[in-house]
């Protein structure tokens, strides 16, 4: 479920930046890192570009992995609360707040956006949620597990569609070793049934679109990740009270709160504020395609990581599908390193943001 912190690429982020002129604005501190201010030369500006990229991938791959095992131990396990829709929305309340709080102390300043465009990617964001939560009472866990790979191919056609973005040949070389890797990994069975499969391709489609827009919405609102998580966040959060009575909501309102359950969640929802924002801020400096790439990377720190921490069996396929993904997404870095950047085709203009509130 939690895939998309995600369970919802590295193709902008090693790949060497180009020169801009200097710039009045210092680079040091924490805004310079989190990509609110720029450098005051070209080199520190180049460098700073660069440490963003490292920062946010880690930071996400971090905290991602992290709030997975918390969900799985200390919610799931010890505090007995097995409402992932409810879960979410809790994460994106207390988001909202951190975002608010946040602005309120001068760390960023909110910025006007277009309505519409925020109620897109939350839309796209609840959709996932939703049809992936139905997904998963249909069909097995290993079908989830091994189908969620098709977000690599759909990612590529909607760029292509949405934005006439084409890679390079070697990279989606290299993404075919990364996905094989991941299929090895995480293949069980495939057991599963028409309406199951039905609702697990519409939830490929929105997380898809949801990474996407994550992008290309902060550039065609001209917005920083903190800009436009103040208002996806409170957005998603409201939107999901519409799938909330489809999971297991007679359950929830008779769900019986105790230290456990809410120490679990209040863990829980202090690493998803990390993860919502990283990840905003790591599509940001790279691309739809590397956070795809990343969420493999995260899976497979998710099966160590259970392995180390919870004694959960480790076997020769798992150890395989963890080699191939590890050496398909070097090959992926080598790859974005060598490739020129993916060319564009002749796209409709975006719609324009409005000024700055």
């Amino acid at each position: 479920i939690f895939s998309n912190y995600s369970f919802v690429s590295l193709s902008k982020s090693f790949r060497k930046r180009p020169v801009v002129p200097p710039l009045c604005v210092s680079a040091s501190g924490p805004s310079a890192l989190f990509g609110m201010a720029v450098g005051g030369t070209a080199a520190e500006a180049a460098n700073n570009s660069n440490l963003r990229t490292v920062v946010s991938i880690v930071v996400n791959i971090v905290a991602s992995v992290g709030l997975i095992l918390i969900n799985k131990r200390l919610v799931f396990e010890l505090g007995g609360f097995h409402f992932g829709t409810a879960l979410t929305q809790i994460h994106f309340i207390w988001t909202s707040l951190l975002c608010y709080l946040c602005s309120m102390a001068g760390l960023f300043e909110p910025k006007k956006v277009a309505v519409t465009e925020v109620l897109k990617i939350s839309a796209a964001f609840c959709g996932y949620i939703f049809f992936n939560n139905m997904s998963l009472v249909y069909n097995s866990v290993g079908f989830y597990q091994v189908l969620k790979i098709a977000c690599t191919p759909t990612i590529l056609v909607l760029e292509f569609f949405l934005y006439h973005k084409v890679h390079p040949p070697r990279v989606l070389l290299s993404l075919v070793v990364v996905c094989s890797g991941i299929f090895v990994t995480v293949f069980t069975d495939t057991s599963l049934n028409i309406v199951g499969s039905v609702f697990a391709v519409v939830a490929v489609f929105f997380n898809s679109l949801y990474t996407i827009w994550g992008k290309h919405k902060q550039d065609e609102l001209k917005v920083n990740p903190a800009q436009l998580l103040f208002w996806q966040a409170p957005t998603a959060a409201a939107m999901l009270l519409i799938p909330l009575p489809f999971d297991r909501f007679d359950e929830l309102r008779q769900f019986s709160f105790n230290s456990l359950a809410v120490s679990g969640i209040a863990v829980s929802c202090a690493m998803a504020g990390i993860v919502n924002f990283s990840f905003f801020w790591m599509v940001g400096q790279t691309s739809p395609l590397t956070a795809n790439v990343v969420g493999y990377l995260k899976t497979v720190f998710v099966f160590l990581g259970g392995f180390v921490l919870f004694r959960s069996t480790l076997t020769a396929q798992n150890v395989l599908g963890i080699t191939v993904t590890m050496l398909g997404s070097a090959v992926y870095m080598w790859a974005q390193q060598t490739s020129p950047p993916p060319q564009r085709g002749h796209v409709a203009t975006p719609p324009s943001s409005p000024s700055p509130g």
